[in-house]
């Protein structure tokens, strides 16, 4: 998954970037999906640990649905309030997911 470019963040246009979130929605629920398959072959104490990891990554792609619909029943002028916040919100989401991937991907 690749990182927010800085001439995407923000843009000023919300759709785009809604449309620009979803992307890496879809991206993360196709990782989602690769785990769900590693857990599948893992057992044990293994297979616990991933279990806790794909509930969370679950968890966080609720998260970023519901940021996504926070940002579609936004007018204009919240949207400009609340685009920082979300920005620096959707990086921590990111992190998190990639960093739980990397770990089985590696």
């Amino acid at each position: 998954m690749t990182a927010i470019k800085d001439d995407e963040k923000f843009s000023g246009d919300k759709r785009y970037y809604q449309q620009m979130l979803k992307t890496h929605l879809n991206a993360w629920e196709i990782e989602y999906t690769q785990l769900n398959k590693i857990a599948i072959k893992a057992k044990g104490k293994s297979k616990l640990e991933i279990t806790s990891h794909i509930d969370e990554i679950n968890e966080k792609i609720l998260e970023g649905k519901r940021k996504l619909r926070e940002i579609d029943e936004a007018d204009e002028n919240l949207w400009e309030i609340i685009k920082e916040g979300i920005e620096a919100y959707w990086e921590l989401l990111k992190i998190s997911i990639e960093e739980i991937m990397y770990k089985y991907k590696h």
